[in-house]
Order: C-alpha cells, then sequence, then structure tokens
C-alpha cells in the first residue's frame, strides 16, 4: 500500500510539473513578439548610441560639492559628473563624512578656506596709524 501512494504521489507531481511547463511555455510564445521587438530596437544605431553614453555617464562618480554652500563665488565651475576625489563635508549632527568631489570644486573649496583661514589669522590693521 505505501508503494501505491509513492506512485499516486510521484504521478500527481510529474503531472504538475507537466502543466506548469506548458503554462510556463504558453506564457513565453505570447511575450515572444514583444521580446524579439524589444531586441530588434536595441539593436538599432541611434538607440546603441543612447545606452553607450548612458553608461560612459554611470561609470563616472557624480560631485556632491554642495557649491553654493562650501565655494559660493564660484558656483558655476561644476564637472557634476566627473568627481576624482573626496572631501569633508560637515552635515549638522550627523558629522564630518567623505563626498566625492570634481577637481574644479576641490579646488575652489581649498582656496576658499584657504582665504577665509587666511583673513581670519591675520592680526589686522596695527601700528600708527591704527
Amino acid at each position: 500500500m505505501g508503494d501505491d501512494k509513492n506512485a499516486d504521489l510521484a504521478d500527481t507531481l510529474a503531472e504538475v510539473g507537466r502543466r506548469v511547463g506548458q503554462a510556463l511555455t504558453d506564457a513565453f510564445e505570447r511575450i515572444r513578439p514583444a521580446l524579439d521587438a524589444l531586441a530588434d530596437a536595441a539593436s538599432r544605431p541611434e538607440v546603441r548610441a543612447v545606452i553607450e553614453r548612458t553608461e560612459k555617464a554611470l561609470r563616472h562618480m557624480p560631485c556632491f560639492c554642495y557649491c553654493a554652500r562650501t565655494h559660493p563665488e564660484d558656483v558655476g565651475i561644476c564637472e557634476v559628473f566627473g568627481a576624482v576625489i573626496t572631501g569633508q563635508h560637515s552635515l549638522g549632527p550627523l558629522g564630518q563624512v567623505e563626498l566625492p568631489m570634481c577637481a574644479p570644486c576641490a579646488a575652489a573649496r581649498a582656496a576658499s578656506e584657504f582665504s577665509g583661514k587666511a583673513a581670519r589669522k591675520s592680526p589686522g590693521p596695527s601700528g600708527p596709524e591704527a
């Protein structure tokens, strides 16, 4: 009797597998024309050009300098997808974090910080003119 139950279970599982396989085959056959059309469209030269430009842009890291805050006098110099270095940036209560920056932003930020520190370190007017 145990062998009979195992045979029934095996037959049932085989039938389920056959039906699932047939359902998947039928579904694939219904969507095959759409997949073929998509493959044809993706192989067109103008579509390939867009895909290649997108892939190239995604390989570059974006600049997260926050230009308006860190170097407001040089806002338009950012190379948005050309980050080459990381720099410390304060996120308020979250503290300092390393953020990627492009070379022009890094240079402008360094110049801004240098000029700000130089202005703070200068003792101001002194001598008889003061």
